[in-house]
């Protein structure tokens, strides 16, 4: 195994107060950041090409027994997420008969929208990963399931014309629910958690401090946090403090998701959920 951490990052908006906060304050010299979509940064983990990662709450729920969980610490939405929304240019809600595009990129908004489908629309629409663009879908008049940075990008700075139609997933299932929605966890590859159990531990615990100073730099309006994507801070403000990176209340929602998810077949049993001991 490599001298240095493998840790993967996600290139989103979502974590960038916490990337910001870990590399700004944080001696990293032992830490290789490795960037990736979720799905792909799942993968790594499954293949031990990663130490641990923020990754996708229904990978941990699928593989659980390959991994551990770092405590109170998650990306989770509490109302709006404003970065997982479904464009349609019609209303989901009063159609049966359609099919849904949905981005390579995700797995538990995937997993997520099928939920919503089935559980609170009533509705069994195909879903097909997108071998296709956002605006090829678009001039196709099929609705799209973008994440991230994407998804931002759609919903505020392009004409509505098209896509009348905004579906901003957090929000439905927080209608649903009444539970904040868990959509990435920072999992620990359980190989490493065992050969590497100090450098993990101590990351883990940078890892929360970074939580810690991250939520400052946000409610201080820190020019630290300003980005390259030109977005007005008061949008950015807006969506990361609407954000959660607790593990509280949020287990709660977590559970939920879980069981949904195996109600739905999307997984074989509930997954144990094993913390590593930071002490």
């Amino acid at each position: 195994m490599s001298e240095k951490l493998k840790v993967g990052e996600i290139p989103y908006l979502n974590l960038f107060p916490l990337f910001t906060a870990l590399r700004r304050y944080f001696d990293n010299r032992n830490i290789e950041f490795i960037n990736g979509h979720p799905s792909d940064l799942n993968e790594m983990l499954r293949q031990d090409l990663l130490d641990l990662s923020p990754s996708s709450s229904i990978e941990y729920a699928r593989n659980y027994r390959q991994y551990y969980l770092v405590p109170d610490i998650s990306v989770s939405s509490r109302k709006r997420v404003k970065s997982v929304i479904l464009f349609s240019p019609f209303k989901i809600e009063e159609n049966s008969d359609f099919s849904v595009s949905v981005t390579p990129a995700s797995e538990t908004s995937v997993t997520l929208l099928k939920i919503i489908f089935q559980e609170f629309f009533g509705t069994r629409a195909e879903i097909i990963t997108a071998d296709t663009t956002f605006n090829e879908a678009t001039k196709k008049k099929t609705p799209y399931l973008l994440i991230g940075d994407d998804a931002i990008r759609e919903s505020i700075n392009k004409t509505p014309m098209k896509n009348p139609y905004q579906y901003d997933l957090g929000a439905i299932w927080r209608e649903n629910t009444g539970l904040p929605f868990v959509f990435a966890l920072w999992i620990v590859n359980g190989k490493s958690y065992q050969m590497r159990k100090s450098m993990v531990k101590n990351f883990s615990r940078k890892l929360l401090d970074a939580k810690k100073i991250s939520a400052n730099l946000i409610r201080n309006r820190n020019e630290k946090m300003l980005t390259k994507n030109d977005l007005p801070w008061g949008f950015l403000n807006d969506y990361w403090t609407n954000l959660s990176y607790d593990l509280d209340l949020e287990m709660k929602g977590l559970h939920k998701f879980f069981e949904f998810s195996l109600k739905i077949g999307e997984i074989d049993e509930l997954p144990e959920i094993r913390f590593i001991d930071l002490v």
